[in-house]
């Protein structure tokens, strides 16, 4: 199924290649169907350009053959600013184009086509393919830019559910892995650069009411942690930070614009401030021996 998807994809794009040829002054002479997702349940598609196709198919106003209006020689809309397409019964829709006083703005065509195996979104320079797992969930994504690939993301699933498990986010700076509990809790994350080295690591842990308890980031020699307490009722109590094990600021909430600040250096405390009702209201210096 995969296969034949990329195939379809591919076949898509060499029209949209095609339909690209005929552009004039960044703008489409011609009209190319537009294939919408019908399926309920859909997961989400980020669209990689605003167009005046994307505002119609949302809204549900035409499905196919959605023409941008003409914009006139002298700068304004060639209309008053609302075009009209037809809808599948045949009946005039209004489309609002959005503009910026008597500038339109600019529209790329975005194209669409949605199967069981995956879904293609194109324009005239950015295109996105995401692929689907026979349990139709998304388990991959590429996106190019000019003809380039400029981002990919996959995705693994606990079991036959629709939790994430993982995902990996690749860019041409480098890549960023990510792990989620069942409940959709950052696990880690991990960032590497473009060579694979790991630059960045960040674990967390949680209590068992799914609480953020410890939070470790390690960036190269530096490892700074981050402690959380709370209240019966779930708000925090406390937040202290260390680096490299050395305890920096400790944070107390009474209530959240009652608190107090404390900084320590070396083990002592070496400055104290107290908020009350949001304002800080004193500080002073410690300097035991």
């Amino acid at each position: 199924m995969g296969k034949l998807f990329a195939a379809n994809a591919l076949l898509f794009l060499l029209c949209l290649a095609l339909a690209v040829a005929e552009q004039t002054d960044g703008v489409f002479s011609g009209t190319v169907p537009l294939i919408i997702p019908g399926k309920a349940g859909m997961p989400f598609i980020p669209w990689t350009k605003v167009s005046a196709e994307k505002d119609a198919v949302q809204s549900g106003i035409a499905s196919e053959n959605v023409t941008v209006p003409e914009t006139a020689t002298d700068g304004t809309d060639a209309t008053d600013g609302t075009d009209t397409v037809e809808a599948m019964d045949g009946s005039p829709a209004p489309v609002k184009i959005p503009s910026r006083g008597s500038i339109p703005l600019k529209h790329e065509r975005v194209y669409a086509r949605s199967e069981t195996a995956g879904t293609v979104i194109a324009g005239t320079s950015s295109w996105y393919l995401e692929e689907f797992d026979s349990l139709e969930r998304p388990v991959s994504a590429t996106t190019w830019n000019l003809g380039e690939i400029v981002r990919k993301v996959s995705w693994v699933y606990y079991g036959d559910t629709q939790l994430v498990s993982a995902k990996l986010e690749t860019v041409a700076t480098g890549s960023t892995a990510t792990s989620f509990d069942k409940s959709g809790n950052i696990l880690r994350v991990e960032i590497t650069d473009a060579d694979g080295k790991v630059t960045s690591r960040i674990v967390n842990t949680y209590t068992s009411e799914l609480r953020l308890e410890t939070s470790t980031e390690t960036t190269g020699e530096t490892v700074r942690r981050t402690t959380y307490l709370y209240r019966p009722d779930g708000t925090v109590l406390e937040k202290r930070i260390y680096t490299n094990d050395e305890l920096n600021i400790v944070y107390r909430w009474k209530d959240e614009e009652n608190w107090t600040e404390t900084v320590y250096s070396k083990g002592k405390q070496v400055l104290a401030v107290r908020y009350v009702d949001g304002e800080r209201r004193k500080d002073s210096n410690e300097k035991k021996h």
